[in-house]
């Protein structure tokens, strides 16, 4: 699996979003694994000055973090089986 793109959103006043996409079609949200921090200037982020996105990600940080199939998002429902807003 390769990491194809990084989308960063900021939300103000102090949030950082990274949506990761991957040549497989993945698609997750996740902190950022940067090798070096992102520089926030005046609410934005600035432009790198290096090669290609500008950015190293920590890979062997970040594939500690990725989906092992071993968890599933709880789910109420109901004796009729309906499904339940929790």
């Amino acid at each position: 699996m390769i990491i194809t793109q990084l989308e960063t959103f900021f939300v103000k006043p102090r949030w950082l979003f990274l949506k990761i996409h991957t040549d497989e079609g993945i698609c997750g949200w996740g902190e950022g694994y940067l090798v070096e921090a992102l520089q926030i200037i005046d609410g934005h982020i600035e432009v790198a000055d290096k090669p290609g996105l500008g950015i190293e990600v920590d890979e062997r940080a970040l594939a500690n973090q990725l989906y092992d199939g071993s968890w599933d998002t709880p789910h109420l429902l109901h004796d009729d089986g309906s499904v339940g807003d929790w």
